[in-house]
């Protein structure tokens, strides 16, 4: 995997000659404007680079009041430290910064010249927040490569109605996540993010474990991951009273989850909307997407919404598109889901048939089809319009949807019967 390069030798730290990856974000001027026009609208909403703020240069230096590019200061640490009740813009010039325990504040507002041109490099966590409620963030158009997390939320605290928009995040070590976060409400991510080759980790870790303190819901992810070593994606109710819900994850690429792309244990109605899953290596021996309860709560896991597709790849005996742990995931939707080969494979346990799962599944030019949990002795195929299973062929108690009208059908061994019983 190439890295985008820190920094772009022979451009003007500020922005001047940006090359045409980065053609969306201007070029300043130095004198504190910025031709509008070439922002893309939510950008030209929400951030703009003017003469408000503080800058920050390799080239600058801490004694100086920041306030101009000419004056910049050095290093992060100093500028944030410098805004006044710790709100106002950073401009953070193209070049490597070394960021160590930056706090997120309410109305902090980050802006760099682009993933690859401004980028923030630490040993340990990059932005931190740890108690209290912070809000209006807004972060654009950085790379950060943290050894520890990018962006680390403890304790009580709880960053909301924030943005983080056009960032690259790289974990160095694979020690850490590189979001970690245990309260988080109504924020917006649209990134790209990369883990270690050897994470012991998942690379974004969301977890509830501070009962009604902690908070993981209204969250939207759009972008894009590579990872094979862990899970992408970990959403969690440790406690059985917090609130983990509704977050989303749309329009989002899944790139070499080999060791799965999301766990989702005890939250209630998250969504994985138009995401798709690529270029798995080996064979799968886990499940690709995974929803049951958390290990520390009995509450389940109730209307989660899965649309998913995968691109190639093989699944083992273990390995499933999607799993619905018995007695742990209820009233969960599978629609549109579908796989290039091998079938769309999903493990249900069974007891949730008629009442808990819809399936809308798309066409494939393989058969798509469930595995229930064998407690329960439940096998549900979908089969594509011109290839299906007979009733015998299939076996008594075998359930099927119907390509045509989209409704259950049952085997007895010689007919299908709908649930009313009746020979179709």
């Amino acid at each position: 995997m190439v890295h985008p390069a820190p920094g772009h030798p022979g451009t003007s730290a500020w922005g001047d000659g940006v090359d045409a990856s980065l053609a969306a974000f201007p070029a300043a001027n130095l004198t504190g404007t910025v031709n509008a026009a070439r922002l893309p609208a939510s950008a030209r909403a929400a951030f703009t680079i003017a003469d408000s703020g503080l800058f920050v240069s390799t080239t600058g230096n801490d004694a100086d009041d920041g306030l101009s590019p000419g004056a910049a200061k050095a290093t992060v640490a100093a500028a944030a430290a410098a805004l006044p009740s710790g709100q106002g813009q950073l401009n953070i010039a193209a070049g490597v910064h070394t960021a160590n325990g930056i706090p997120l504040t309410t109305g902090l507002r980050v802006q760099g010249f682009g993933r690859g041109a401004s980028t923030l490099t630490s040993t340990g966590d990059v932005f931190t927040l740890s108690s209290g409620g912070v809000g209006n963030v807004a972060i654009h158009g950085i790379s950060i490569w943290a050894g520890g997390s990018a962006f680390k939320i403890s304790g009580s605290g709880m960053l909301a109605e924030s943005t983080i928009e056009d960032c690259y995040l790289l974990q160095t070590t694979g020690t850490a996540p590189i979001i970690d976060a245990c309260g988080l409400i109504d924020t917006t991510w649209r990134i790209s993010v990369e883990g270690h080759a050897s994470a012991s980790t998942p690379l974004i870790r969301l977890i509830a474990a501070v009962g009604n303190v902690d908070a993981i819901a209204g969250n939207s992810f759009t972008g894009r991951s590579t990872h094979s070593s862990s899970y992408v994606f970990h959403i969690e109710d440790a406690t059985g009273v917090s609130t983990v819900e509704n977050n989303a994850i749309r329009d989002f690429n899944f790139e070499i989850p080999n060791s799965g792309a999301v766990k989702i244990l005890s939250g209630n109605g998250n969504i994985l909307d138009n995401t798709g899953i690529y270029d798995l290596t080996g064979s799968i021996t886990v499940p690709l997407i995974y929803v049951g309860k958390s290990s520390a709560s009995t509450k389940l896991s109730i209307g989660n919404e899965i649309n998913v597709r995968r691109y190639g790849g093989s699944l083992g005996s273990t390995g499933y598109d999607v799993q619905l742990v018995a007695g742990e995931a209820s009233e969960t939707v599978l629609a549109n889901c579908w796989a290039s080969t091998g079938g769309f494979k999903v493990d249900w346990g069974g007891y949730q048939l008629a009442t808990a799962i819809n399936i809308d599944m798309v066409a494939s030019t393989n058969a798509q089809y469930v595995h229930g949990n064998t407690t329960y002795g439940t096998k549900f195929i979908w089969e594509n319009p011109g290839n299906l299973i007979s009733a015998e062929g299939a076996g008594a108690g075998v359930s099927m949807v119907n390509p045509a009208t989209h409704k259950l059908l049952i085997s007895d061994g010689t007919n299908w019967r709908d649930t009313m019983g009746t020979i179709v």
